[in-house]
């Protein structure tokens, strides 16, 4: 799933299924990006103490 997807459906959609569906959306992206800085973040710590315990 990307952001695309997450746009073609909320383009494809009317009324008010239209506004649930685009909140829905959001939280989907939302907690993706989260879930990816989360990522990042605890990988570089990672590679930042493996580098550590080779001095």
């Amino acid at each position: 799933m990307d952001r695309g997807n997450i746009g073609n459906v909320d383009t494809a959609s009317v009324g008010k299924a239209w506004v649930s569906l685009r909140s829905q959306s959001f939280v989907a992206v939302l907690g993706h990006y989260i879930a990816h800085i989360c990522f990042q973040f605890f990988r570089e710590l990672d590679a930042l103490f493996r580098k550590m315990d080779d001095y």
